[in-house]
């Protein structure tokens, strides 16, 4: 999956209309968003492991250390800050992003998604 892919359904899904966007849209888009944001940490965790694009790689490899992320993992690890501080900023912005995101997607009671989570998720995500 590409997650620029995602990044487009949640801007389609943002600016679906020319007046304000309505509240279910932007909370489908922030979740899209938390996607894009997921797929692109599978790529990056099988590039690293079995091999980016252009390498000598397994493909079935790849696709199994792709799909071994599992989304209550990345969330539990990205939760801890102490650990989290150990590592290079850049994972450390990306697990700030991913925390942000997974807050506005399953905050309950519903709030209003704001227009600026959305977009500094997006900015995050193309960084």
């Amino acid at each position: 999956m590409n997650p620029l892919d995602f990044l487009e359904t949640a801007h389609d899904l943002a600016t679906s209309s020319a007046r304000r966007p309505r509240q279910t849209n932007l909370r489908r888009a922030v979740s899209t968003t938390y996607y894009a944001l997921f797929h692109c940490l599978a790529k990056c965790c099988a590039d690293m492991v079995v091999g980016g694009a252009g390498s000598d790689r397994s493909r079935p490899a790849w696709r199994q250390t792709y799909r071994a992320l599992g989304h209550g993992t990345a969330r539990k690890r990205c939760e801890h800050r102490k650990n989290i501080r150990q590592y290079p900023a850049e994972i450390q912005d990306l697990a700030k992003s991913a925390d942000r995101l997974l807050q506005a997607r399953t905050r309950a009671p519903p709030v209003r998604v704001r227009w600026r989570t959305l977009t500094r998720a997006r900015a995050d995500i193309h960084t």
